[in-house]
């Protein structure tokens, strides 16, 4: 649980806690990774990650492509992005516009333009 993690105690008013029952229930429920079911047919999908992201810490978001890497049946990709020189986001419009292009770019991919057809 994210409470565990360097940015993890305030995020306990908004949250819950691990440590109350009934938030814990709610924590639970609300995990997305919890939710992935084996052998289903997921889209492609584009996973994000920071390396120094002190929010949400790069180990999350990469479990959960793992997950996904290993449930889907559908033979889409399920990519993790992790940028090495970022955090949550960045004041560097170029930096930004960086990732910002490699994720339009996933997504024309996965939609079939011509101009970002996958080479034989």
């Amino acid at each position: 649980m994210s409470e565990t993690t360097p940015n993890g105690d305030n995020q306990i008013p908004e949250m819950g806690s691990i440590k109350v029952e009934e938030e814990c229930k709610s924590l639970i429920e609300m995990d997305a990774q919890s939710k992935v079911v084996k052998d289903t047919k997921y889209p492609a999908v584009f996973v994000r990650s920071g390396m120094n992201d002190a929010r949400v810490v790069p180990w999350m978001p990469a479990k959960f492509a793992a997950v996904l890497q290993n449930s889907t049946s559908s033979n889409k990709p399920v990519l993790l992005y992790v940028n090495y020189g970022n955090g949550h986001f960045t004041s560097d419009v170029d930096e930004n516009f960086k990732e910002f292009a490699d994720m339009v770019s996933f997504s024309l991919w996965q939609v079939g333009h011509p101009s970002f057809k996958k080479a034989d």
